[in-house]
């Protein structure tokens, strides 16, 4: 069983406003109890996460931009970086950043793994998709854990089929980060080298002039 534990306050100032670190955005609707913790942070038991919001629209989509998940600002927040997607009928796909994002699992449920460096970053963001049809909710639903992250958690459908009230299966599920990292610096996706350290303007001549007085001090010397 899935336990709860306090969230942890989150507060930021994101592109379209300003939103705390669990519950829904005025743009997402608040998750049922029944599906609050579908997505939890340990796989088996005692997993639990920090927010869920289901959202405006039932397209999970990054490009072409800014996409339907960002528009909602789900927890309060409008610039989410994609990290990654796996189709359960088809391929994985890259995201913007590379935190080694997998689902495992099928149409049910399964489980969602990270391997990158998520230091940099303050919030991670698991969202699954529905497949279609008749089902409740009929919108994406988001997930959000603060850092410090474990690596690994729980999926279970959170949609279910209206017209029986049976399990409706997940279409794809993705991941999602923010926090200060920008995308292309160290730690934060693929790049794994670490920033050169900034020269300043004037350093180069600077050098020079010092280089060329110490060769005419030395030519003075011998030439006395």
């Amino acid at each position: 069983m899935i336990s709860l534990k306090p969230g942890i306050l989150v507060a930021a100032v994101a592109v379209v406003g300003m939103g705390f670190g669990s519950g829904a955005s005025a743009a997402t609707t608040s998750c049922s109890s029944t599906i609050q913790f579908n997505v939890d942070d340990v796989v088996g038991v005692g997993g639990t996460n920090d927010g869920c919001a289901v959202g405006s629209t039932n397209q999970v989509k990054n490009n072409p931009a800014p996409g339907t998940i960002n528009p909602d600002t789900p927890f309060g927040f409008g610039d989410w970086i994609y990290a990654g997607k796996q189709n359960i009928a088809g391929a994985a796909e890259s995201g913007t950043v590379d935190i080694g994002f997998s689902y495992t699992g099928g149409a049910n449920g399964g489980t969602w793994a990270i391997n990158g460096a998520l230091a940099a970053f303050s919030n991670l963001m698991i969202v699954q998709k529905g497949g279609g049809g008749n089902i409740d909710p009929d919108n994406w639903v988001a997930y959000l854990f603060n850092g410090p992250f474990n690596t690994s958690g729980d999926v279970v459908s959170a949609f279910v089929n209206a017209n029986n009230g049976g399990v409706a299966g997940i279409s794809n599920v993705s991941a999602w980060v923010r926090g200060p990292c920008q995308p292309g610096s160290f730690g934060c996706g693929p790049n794994t080298s670490p920033p050169p350290v900034p020269v300043p303007a004037g350093l180069p001549l600077m050098l020079t002039v010092i280089g060329v007085g110490a060769y005419m001090r030395k030519r003075a010397r011998k030439s006395a």
